[in-house]
C-alpha cells in the first residue's frame, strides 16, 4: 500500500497525518500511520503485529472496508467487540498500575472484556456461515476459547 493511500485511509477516520514538535510540524511517517489505523480500528495494547508491510496494509485496508460497512455487517459486529475488548483490557492495566488497586473494577472489566471477545467470535462465525451459505469456500468453524462446553443435565445425573 503506498503511502497516499494510508494517508487517505487516515483522513476518512479523522486521523491526523501530521505530527507536531514545538512550532515544527511533521509529516506522520508510513509506520505511525499503520499504529495510529490499528490502534483506531481494533483498540490499543494491539501488541506486536507480525507479518511485513504488504500484510500489514492488507489487515489494515480490509479493516478500513470492515469499518465502512463494505464486507457486511457481522465482521463489523465483531471489529466493534474486538475494539471494545482491547479498551476494557487498557482501562484494567491502567487501573492495576494504581496504587490503589480496585479488584471488583478490574475483575468487571476483565470479564466484560471476555465477552466481547466471545460476541466477536460469535459475528465471525454468523459471517462465515452466511458466506459458506452463499455458495463460497466453508470456514473454520471454531470454538471459542472463552466459552464453556455445555453440559446436559443427563450427564450430570
Amino acid at each position: 500500500m503506498s503511502r497516499a493511500s494510508l494517508v487517505r485511509h487516515a483522513k476518512a477516520l479523522h486521523i491526523p497525518v501530521t505530527s507536531t514538535k514545538g512550532k515544527v510540524t511533521y509529516p506522520k511517517g508510513m509506520d505511525d500511520l499503520r499504529i495510529d489505523l490499528m490502534v483506531l480500528l481494533y483498540g490499543p495494547l494491539l501488541g506486536v503485529i507480525t507479518g511485513t508491510a504488504p500484510e500489514i496494509d492488507t489487515r489494515i485496508d480490509l479493516a478500513v472496508k470492515t469499518h465502512d460497512g463494505k464486507c457486511g455487517p457481522d465482521l463489523l459486529r465483531s471489529q466493534l467487540c474486538i475494539r471494545l475488548a482491547n479498551k476494557d483490557r487498557a482501562e484494567a492495566k491502567r487501573l492495576s498500575s494504581e496504587k490503589v488497586k480496585d479488584r471488583d473494577a478490574i475483575s468487571a472489566l476483565l470479564n466484560s472484556s471476555r465477552q466481547y471477545l466471545v460476541l466477536a467470535n460469535v459475528a465471525l462465525n454468523l459471517h462465515g456461515i452466511a458466506k459458506g451459505l452463499r455458495g463460497y469456500p466453508p470456514v473454520d468453524y471454531r470454538a471459542s476459547p472463552f466459552t464453556e462446553p455445555v453440559v446436559s443435565n443427563e450427564e450430570n445425573n
